[in-house]
């Protein structure tokens, strides 16, 4: 999938979400390649340890959700599983908070995510389907206003032309940014 090397900040977005569900302790910069799997033993399980909590601090844990998801898989997977992957998370909250408001949470802290990534400075080929998502929920947002131009508020046009003018937008052989 594609790779991004980006840190939050502790007190990041998701504050929004945050009010959606209860305080979660954040990782701050949960991505694949600060996750480390053991592999199973006979008859158990994997178990998995997180590194790199300089960015740690709370909010909603679907601030960490997000940056794993978009940073980790890739456009086709991350369509075809979402759904499930947020079933097992309202699962996984023990009924905490109902599954409808966890994807209202999980759509803020994509829009967060789009407004943080384009902090950075520095768009990848992978983030065009990330702020093509931003933009279309933003527009559910506030019911589709003729005057609010959210794909130009993201970018560069090309951002928007990169699949047609570079290939399929996986970012497959772009590289990723360092």
């Amino acid at each position: 999938g594609p790779s991004r090397k980006r840190k939050r900040t502790r007190s990041g977005g998701g504050a929004a979400a945050a009010a959606l569900e209860p305080l979660s302790i954040l990782h701050g910069d949960f991505k694949a390649e600060n996750l480390f799997f053991t592999a199973p033993a006979a008859g158990g399980s994997v178990r998995c340890a997180a590194a790199d909590l300089q960015w740690a601090g709370t909010g909603s844990g679907l601030v960490d959700v997000v940056y794993l998801l978009w940073t980790s898989l890739d456009e086709g997977l991350l369509a075809a599983r979402e759904g499930a992957l947020l079933d097992a998370y309202a699962e996984a909250r023990g009924g905490a908070v109902d599954r409808e408001a966890i994807g209202r949470a999980y759509e803020l802290c994509i829009i967060d995510f789009a407004r943080f990534a384009l902090g950075d400075g520095e768009l990848i080929p992978a983030d065009v389907a990330l702020m093509r998502r931003a933009s279309a929920l933003l527009a559910q947002v506030d019911g589709g206003r003729e005057d609010c131009d959210y794909e130009g508020a993201f970018g560069k046009p090309e951002w928007w032309t990169w699949p047609q003018a570079h290939g399929d937008g996986s970012g497959e052989g772009q590289g990723s940014k360092g």
